[in-house]
């Protein structure tokens, strides 16, 4: 069985400890600690409740970081701090109407951003990925999207680059398949961009994953299903942080019939190196030029492991020898990775390459109810929060129509609940009356008032989806006349620059012409 790496996190401090955390049979989460020699030495737990779904970090203090969802819906958080674990409470989820996973920790630079996936019970088709985020002034919440998903244990993927941007890599339900879409956050503006296909409409596709290597250059690899066999294809944007730059071709990089799946990259100096997985044999595909090119997996570089472990893989070490975010490995009493030794000495971290800021662990509200924003780390003006809103401006009338809309799906789900109930009720009623026929009668009555509410969620939840859609149509426009607008102001200046060279002094005629663009 191959599991979620989500639920295996290897995390290595700078003190050459390795701390490999997983999701126990009785639901806790616990911890296995490593010495430098790769020798188990202590097993720990975090906590004492319950869990549904945690994420593991590492901030650029070397703290380890936790967030988590427990089976009373709360969203804990915590960090580890001279030998022990600091526990602050920062959200409370609706967790009778809603399901959660997905759970994703990340601390990068001054922020810290939780994501995860949110879905209605009535209608779990139905997916969206939230977004909570603060730093030392303020705490936000968005929304990044909403699609159809097939898959419940289906994770998004994300990827960080040097510039401390998040890139997110999703599978959603569209045209007739799984397609992949891809997003951008851009971290000085805290705003995401409209979404883009990034797979082919005539293809399945399944298990993305998202990598950035030290160049900068985005890789994206997958699995397709082509007739009765998988295939890994891939796909690159080369220095990604040049947003304008364009997508490669979609590239076949496995050999016919070659049946891997869950493909990973890791970078090993220079060198990409593709992981993917058949039965207990994990394959390599290998590039030398930054994933231009690809060589055929050969069946003599197959490592057989019994037990294999999709695992995420945490630490601050220099990362110009290493750049890896996922591995594939068994533990017991040793951790075992395969296709790289992380066993041997590292060089001592350069402390000038530890960013500052980080504090807000210490400092996070104390709570905040139902997802939305209660308490922030500090007041805030109210000019500075209505800056945080990060809602694209689109029009309020389209925005509340789709608020209502999720506020009556609600309403209804809870009718249907009551109605429900009343049914029980009658039919245990039944049980002591002689009268079968009428309390037959008053059954199908509730049944199809069931039913009809039923149909009904469905209409409105389609219609929820079709202004999802124009929403994102909204995003796209709104993008494209910031850029237009970002190129006229250009023009206006080169302009003003080519004014003043060719008229040297004579001020009066640059300036009507200044006042003709003003």
């Amino acid at each position: 069985m191959l599991f979620p790496a989500s639920q295996h996190t290897i995390i290595k401090t700078k003190d050459q400890l390795s701390y490999h955390f997983y999701l126990s049979g009785d639901g806790g989460i616990c911890y296995n600690i490593f010495d430098e020699n790769n020798l188990l030495i202590g097993n720990e737990r975090v906590g004492r409740d319950l869990i549904l779904d945690f994420s593991v970090s590492l901030n650029s203090r070397d703290h380890m970081l936790l967030t988590c969802i427990t089976t009373n819906g709360l969203m804990d958080y915590y960090l580890y701090k001279d030998k022990k674990w600091i526990k602050k409470t920062i959200s409370r989820l609706d967790i009778k109407s809603n399901r959660f996973g997905n759970l994703l920790l990340i601390a990068s630079n001054k922020y810290t951003h939780i994501l995860f996936n949110k879905s209605n019970l009535v209608n779990t088709r139905v997916t969206t990925i939230e977004h909570i985020y603060w730093n030392d002034e303020s705490i936000n919440k968005s929304t990044i999207t909403s699609y159809l998903s097939l898959d419940l244990h289906s994770p998004f993927q994300v990827s960080i680059d040097d510039a401390h941007n998040l890139h997110l890599l999703y599978k959603a339900f569209h045209m007739e398949n799984n397609q992949l879409f891809y997003k951008f956050y851009n971290a000085d503006s805290n705003r995401w961009s409209s979404c883009e296909l990034v797979s082919n409409l005539t293809e399945d596709n399944c298990h993305p994953h998202i990598h950035i290597d030290t160049m900068g250059h985005l890789h994206m690899v997958w699995s397709t299903i082509e007739g009765n066999d998988f295939t890994i294809k891939h796909r690159r944007k080369s220095e990604v942080s040049k947003r304008r730059n364009s997508w490669s071709e979609i590239k076949t990089i496995s050999e016919k019939k070659n049946n891997c799946v869950s493909p990973i990259i890791i970078q090993i100096g220079d060198k990409m190196v593709t992981l993917c997985k058949q039965g207990s044999v994990i394959s390599e595909i290998v590039s030398d030029d930054y994933g231009l090119s690809w060589s055929s997996p050969s069946k003599e570089k197959g490592y057989v492991i019994q037990n294999p472990l999709l695992m995420k893989y945490i630490t601050n070490e220099d990362k110009v020898n290493y750049n890896i975010s996922k591995l594939y490995g068994e533990i017991d009493q040793q951790v075992r990775i395969i296709g790289i030794n992380l066993d041997k000495e590292n060089k001592e971290l350069d402390e000038d390459a530890i960013h500052s800021g980080d504090h807000i662990e210490e400092r996070l509200g104390e709570r905040i109810t139902d997802i939305e924003v209660l308490a922030t780390p500090m007041e805030i003006p109210q000019d500075s929060k209505a800056e945080s809103n990060l809602k694209v401006e689109m029009d309020d009338n389209l925005y509340k129509l789709i608020e209502e809309v999720q506020h009556y799906i609600d309403k209804i789900a809870d009718e249907v609940e009551k109605f429900e109930k009343s049914r029980q009720l009658s039919e245990a009623k039944s049980h002591e009356s002689f009268d079968i026929i009428d309390s037959k009668a008053t059954f199908d009555e509730f049944m199809d008032k069931i039913s009809n509410l039923i149909t009904r969620i469905q209409s409105l939840e389609d219609e929820q989806l079709h202004l999802h859609c124009e929403l994102e149509d909204y995003q796209k426009k709104l993008f494209l006349i910031e850029e237009k607008l970002i190129g006229v102001k250009k023009n206006t200046l080169e302009l003003e620059e080519t004014l003043i060279d060719v008229y040297g002094d004579h001020y009066g005629i640059v300036n009507k012409f200044k006042n003709i663009f003003k």
